[in-house]
């Protein structure tokens, strides 16, 4: 609530032009706690002019500076003296006008400090136990509690919150005393060691390539993005941040112990998931034979030819299953490309048939 406070009038500049300076009749002090103030100055400015700036001085306390705050250090009356600065936007001068204004503040509320909050964990009771402490003010003080759980009150300044499914507490606190002086809040957290995470896995396997589809429950950690590594059997492992479905390509058939780890950004939650997958690098659908298509010159010495019809989906792999070019063809040519040394899968697709062959560049 804005308080009205007793003023005054200390001295009113000359005007540099014909033009009416703007007054300052009264000044309105809102408490934001822990002794700061925010002052708003009340100006009658029958000319419109715009404000270039506004100095607070505060004698007693000894401070003050650019803006419309003011820490109190204690309890008293304290004389602010305001100096405000108006430019006429007809005149070519700046500041045409500076206008001063004296008021006595009567402060009741002394600075209110609060410790910030210490999580302590109970994992034989599986809980979190939080405690701060307050100086300044008049008790009793009161004590506002905000968490992302329920909790329960242990006393002034202590609080009990039992764990929860993923574990993370969010939380604030702050203080009022008797006066109704009060503290900023002070924000808090914890994680649950114990934290229970399951990890569902879908994997398919099409034509030599798999689809792993994750979903991870995080219970109330969820805005924590997991992370997932995965070991697809061939040598390769990737890691991914926040997603949930990857693809790789395999260059040979066989059977493929493809494992997923994860975890969440706070590490207090992980679980794993391992799946043995068949893998024939064809789709089983069709005849491949009927694809008609072809790759030369192979082995190569980097620059080689792919033909084939037009439509069909050309997609070419290193030996570490990493794609490193796909297209369409747009004609029923040659497509030309060159590659640096090395093995690569090269897959043709055309509608629900598939094919791959082998390249080796020299």
């Amino acid at each position: 609530m804005k308080t009205k406070i007793s003023f005054l009038f200390w001295m009113l500049s000359a005007l540099s032009s014909f033009a009416q300076c703007p007054n300052i009749t009264d000044v309105l002090i809102t408490d934001t706690g822990s002794g700061s103030y925010h002052l708003d100055v009340v100006v009658e400015n029958p000319m419109g002019m715009t404000s270039t700036g506004t100095w607070f001085y505060y004698p007693f306390s000894g401070t003050g500076g650019m803006g419309g705050y003011a820490y109190f250090p204690s309890p008293g009356v304290y004389q602010v003296i305001i100096t405000a600065y108006f430019d006429d936007p007809n005149t070519a001068q700046a500041d045409d006008c500076v206008v001063s204004f004296s008021y006595d503040a009567s402060i009741i509320c002394e600075a209110v400090d609060i410790d910030y909050p210490v999580v302590t964990i109970d994992e034989q009771n599986d809980q979190f136990i939080v405690v701060t402490s307050v100086s300044g003010g008049s008790q009793p003080y009161t004590y506002n509690w905000q968490t992302d759980a329920p909790y329960l009150l242990n006393g002034d300044g202590s609080i009990i919150v039992p764990f929860t499914d993923a574990g993370y507490l969010n939380g604030s606190v702050s203080v009022i005393d008797a006066n109704g002086c009060f503290a900023w809040a002070h924000e808090f957290g914890g994680i649950n060691p114990n934290a229970e995470c399951e990890l569902n896995v879908d994997i398919v396997e099409s034509a030599g390539t798999v689809q792993v589809n994750m979903d991870y429950n995080l219970g109330t950690s969820d805005v924590y993005y997991p992370m997932y590594t995965i070991d697809y059997g061939d040598g390769t492992t990737e890691s991914f941040f926040n997603q949930t479905s990857f693809t790789h390509t395999y260059i040979t058939p066989g059977e493929y112990l493809i494992c997923v780890d994860a975890t969440n950004e706070l590490g207090n939650c992980s679980d794993n998931y391992c799946e043995n997958v068949q893998v024939s690098l064809t789709s089983g659908i069709n005849d491949m034979s009927s694809l008609n298509w072809n790759v030369y010159p192979n082995p190569s010495s980097g620059e080689f030819k792919i033909q084939a019809e037009l439509g069909a989906e050309v997609t070419v792999f290193e030996a570490s299953g990493r794609m490193v070019y796909t297209t369409t063809m747009r004609e029923n040519d040659q497509l030309q490309l060159n590659f640096p040394a090395g093995c690569y899968v090269i897959k043709l697709k055309d509608g629900t048939r598939s094919e791959v062959k082998s390249l080796i560049i020299r």
